[in-house]
């Protein structure tokens, strides 16, 4: 049957358009999920809470001594030298260095030393006893600058008196409460009535566990276990002898006075003149053996070294040429070498004389 060609042309146009009311009924049935208003509040808050979180990322800042990011607002710039670091750590370090009896605290960036101020501020709220102790060091080293101020000699005491002429009557009395002790101006001792200050009584067992510092007079504990000799006043950063009560150098314990450096009491008159022999006797020895071992040592073995490290060195040369150059570097070290022992005999027979 043949089909009307108007027909035809119709059939197609419906074919590429759909159903309109297929389509209506097909929307009428979709239905889209509800969405809840809180889920989107949480949502939005999140994201602030991210947004807001990576600007605080942005401002953080690193402290130099724990490496941890902190907010500015958890750094104080020192007064003195205007390095700033975290709180916490500042604390510490100013908490560690008045425990350990230091009275100017240094910054810990630089040799500056932090201000009074600064550390009232990390200390005196938190830690008011350990102010307190700042203060009391800070206020004996002021006066331990004042010629005419006294110590109390009293172990529990740590008074001071300023007499202006002390000279003239040197009989002191403590002014603090319950204390009372009298002493002497001159030599900074408890009173010795009828007797001068260079006579020394004989020590009593308390005289072995404190003592005092020979510049300032603060009194020093130190157990007699027999530990090292060499003492730090931590008020006036004088080193003394324990045993003499002297201030010292390095050298003290190398030098005849008969100190050692641990011990519980010096050597004798017997061992002092022992030590002075075998340093006499012992020095000239020591030098001697010394040439006789080393001269020959470096006369010899410094030409052998060189040349043979010149000889490897020039293996891609000609052999004339290897040959030459190595006994040249033999030769001068040769002539070298005498020096180098005379100086080296020098600094041994230098450091024995000492």
């Amino acid at each position: 049957m043949q089909q009307h060609p108007e027909t035809r042309k119709e059939w197609l146009r419906r074919r590429n358009q759909p159903d309109l009311r297929i389509v209506q009924r097909d929307f009428r049935g979709f239905r889209q999920p509800p969405v809840r208003r809180a889920s989107i509040e949480i949502g939005e808050d999140a994201q602030r809470v991210q947004q807001l979180e990576a600007i605080r990322r942005q401002q953080m800042v690193e402290c130099q001594l724990c490496c941890e990011f902190f907010p500015p607002d958890n750094f104080r710039e020192l007064t003195n030298c205007r390095h700033s670091f975290c709180k916490n750590c500042t604390r510490r370090h100013i908490t560690y260095c008045i425990v350990e009896n230091r009275i100017e605290v240094p910054c810990p960036g630089c040799a500056e030393e932090i201000h009074p101020e600064d550390i009232k501020q990390y200390t005196k709220v938190r830690s008011p006893n350990l102010y307190a102790k700042y203060e009391e060091f800070s206020v004996r080293a002021a006066l331990v600058r004042v010629p005419e101020a006294r110590w109390c000699p009293a172990p529990d005491c740590g008074f001071a008196v300023i007499v202006p002429n002390g000279e003239r009557c040197p009989k002191i009395k403590c002014q603090r409460e319950r204390c009372g002790v009298e002493f002497c101006y001159k030599c900074k001792k408890e009173w010795h009535k009828g007797r001068p200050c260079g006579e020394k009584p004989k020590p009593s067992e308390d005289f072995y566990a404190c003592r005092p510092c020979p510049r300032c007079s603060t009194l020093i504990m130190k157990e007699d276990d027999g530990s090292c000799n060499h003492m730090h006043c931590t008020m006036c950063r004088a080193e003394f002898c324990w045993l003499c009560l002297k201030e010292i150098t390095d050298l003290h314990y190398m030098s005849p006075t008969g100190c050692t450096f641990w011990g519980k009491k010096p050597w004798s008159g017997r061992k002092r003149l022992m030590w002075q022999l075998g340093s006499l006797i012992g020095t000239p020895a020591v030098v001697v053996a010394t040439a006789v071992v080393s001269v020959p040592l470096i006369i010899g073995l410094v030409p052998y070294s060189i040349g043979k490290k010149v000889y490897k060195k020039m293996k891609n040369e000609s052999k004339a040429k290897r040959v030459i150059s190595t006994a040249a570097a033999v030769t001068g070290s040769a002539i070298v070498s005498p020096a180098l022992a005379g100086v080296a005999v020098g600094k041994v027979a230098e450091g024995n004389s000492i």
